[in-house]
């Protein structure tokens, strides 16, 4: 099978700032109704973001990953713009500190604290970035 090696340029920006802006091969992003993969020349796109994992493959054979929630992302000429209201990288992940968000959102949901679907979205976004870092967890003891 040949290793697939067209690439296109991506771009990561949040509030504090542009985050990441590289080429990549491949691209995963949550949207808020699904996983999107992004490869080069894909037709335009916008979507509103969800929560959870987002990858990008680079030309180098590099995984770049990232923790998402909430923004906006478009396609357009050959390019990928992510605009991240949440986007830490994997590697600054910290297990106690997200179960503590989990926690958190737990309580302000069972104590409807907020707005329903706020909360709803708080806890959901909490659970995947627990399962995100777990994940990383056990790739890394796997390899180690």
């Amino acid at each position: 099978m040949s290793q697939y090696s067209r690439i296109f340029r991506y771009e990561v920006l949040s509030p504090e700032g542009p985050i990441d802006a590289a080429e990549a091969v491949s691209a995963v992003f949550p949207a808020r109704d699904g996983q999107v993969g992004v490869l080069a020349d894909r037709a335009p796109l916008a979507a509103v973001l969800g929560a959870g994992a987002m990858s990008f493959h680079r030309p180098d054979g590099t995984l770049r990953e990232y923790f998402l929630a909430g923004g906006f992302a478009q396609v357009r000429s050959g390019t990928l713009t992510i605009l991240a209201e949440c986007c830490i990288p994997a590697e600054r992940l910290d297990r106690h500190k997200a179960m503590e968000e989990l926690q958190l959102a737990r309580q302000a949901a069972s104590q409807g604290r907020g707005r329903t679907a706020g909360c709803n979205e708080a806890l959901e976004a909490a659970r995947r970035k627990v399962g995100m870092v777990e994940r990383l967890l056990r790739q890394k003891a796997a390899t180690a």
